[in-house]
């Protein structure tokens, strides 16, 4: 993945390392075009052909994991009760990590605007909780 650190500029080099480690899992899912040009507009450039990893068969990531981050609480539940390797493992939403609460909803099928929301409500909560986690 190519990215322009001066998206992040400002940031502990810790943090900023979380940030890019976690958006290269995220992205690994699956890219639409619309997250392609929302992550783009912050510096982050994905590989043509990047695609879907299907947790299912790629169940190593939440096995190596040691805190799983999530957008809402039904990933949370899913995960739970899909995936033996999270067991025990701290399933943090993003809101949660920030010292709040609530789901960051997917932005699916609805529009660039919600996608750009999402990502600069993605990148508040890790901004602000990452510190946090990385001490503790």
């Amino acid at each position: 993945m190519k990215r322009d650190r001066r998206a992040l500029d400002g940031l502990d080099d810790d943090i900023r390392d979380h940030i890019e480690r976690a958006t290269e899992m995220y992205v690994a899912r699956g890219v639409s075009l619309d997250a392609r040009f929302v992550l783009r507009d912050i510096g982050i450039h994905l590989p043509e052909g990047a695609g879907a990893t299907d947790l299912k068969r790629q169940r190593h990531l939440i096995e190596e994991a040691d805190v799983i981050l999530a957008m809402t609480d039904e990933q949370r539940r899913m995960l739970g009760t899909g995936f033996p390797e999270a067991n025990g493992k701290p399933v943090v939403l993003l809101r949660e990590l920030a010292g709040e609460t609530g789901d960051i909803a997917d932005p699916a099928a609805q529009g660039e605007d919600v996608f750009q929301s999402c990502r600069d409500e993605i990148v508040r909560c890790l901004e602000i909780g990452l510190p946090r986690l990385l001490e503790g």
